[in-house]
C-alpha cells in the first residue's frame, strides 16, 4: 500500500467512525419525539376529562332534558379535537420508532402482540405510515367542520355531500394497496 492510498484509507476510516457516531445524535431526536408524544397523550387525557366534566355538568343542570343541536355539535367537535390530539401523539411515536429503527438499531418487537404498526424497514414505509395517519387527522378535522357547518341553503347540503364524497374517496385511495 502506498503512502497516498494509506492516507486515503485512514481518512475513510475516520469518516466512517464519525458517521457511525453521528447517527447516535439522532437518539436526542428520538427521545424528544417520545417526550412530545407523551405530552400530547396527556393533553388528550386532559381533554377527555374536561369533556366528561362538561357533559356531566350539562346533564346535571339540564332539568328539562332538552338538548339543542348546538350543544350536541359542541360535544362532537370536542371529541373530534381530542381525537386529533391522540392522532398527533401516534404520529410522533411512530416517527420516533421509525427513526430509531432505521438509523440507530432494530428493535425486538417479538414481545409485542401486534408489532406490525411498529415494524419499519425503509424510509418510504415510514413516510407511507405517516401519510396514512395524516390523512386520518384530515378526515377527522373535515368531520368536525361538517358537524358545525350550518346549512341554510339547499346548495350547502350539496357542498356537504361533495366534501363527504371527496373524503371517502381519499380514504379509499389511501387504503388501496398498489403493486409496483
Amino acid at each position: 500500500m502506498k503512502n497516498g492510498e494509506r492516507f486515503t484509507y485512514k481518512i475513510e476510516q475516520l469518516l466512517e467512525v464519525f458517521l457511525l457516531g453521528a447517527r447516535l445524535a439522532l437518539v436526542l431526536g428520538v427521545f424528544s419525539l417520545i417526550v412530545a408524544s407523551t405530552v400530547f397523550t396527556l393533553l388528550g387525557v386532559n381533554g377527555v376529562a374536561y369533556l366528561v366534566s362538561e357533559v356531566f355538568n350539562f346533564t346535571l343542570y339540564n332539568i328539562q332534558g332538552y338538548t339543542d343541536k348546538q350543544t350536541l355539535n359542541s360535544f362532537v367537535v370536542g371529541v373530534v379535537k381530542i381525537l386529533d390530539v391522540f392522532l398527533i401523539s401516534c404520529i410522533l411515536l411512530i416517527f420516533s420508532f421509525g427513526i430509531y429503527e432505521l438509523f440507530i438499531r432494530k428493535v425486538d418487537t417479538s414481545k409485542l402482540e401486534n408489532p406490525s404498526g411498529f415494524h419499519i424497514s425503509s424510509l418510504d414505509e415510514l413516510k407511507s405510515k405517516l401519510g396514512k395517519v395524516i390523512i386520518t387527522i384530515l378526515v377527522v378535522n373535515v368531520f368536525g367542520e361538517v358537524m358545525i357547518w350550518e346549512s341554510r341553503e339547499p346548495l350547502d347540503w350539496l357542498y356537504k355531500g361533495i366534501v363527504v364524497l371527496i373524503v371517502s374517496i381519499s380514504v379509499w385511495l389511501s387504503s388501496t394497496k398498489v403493486n409496483k
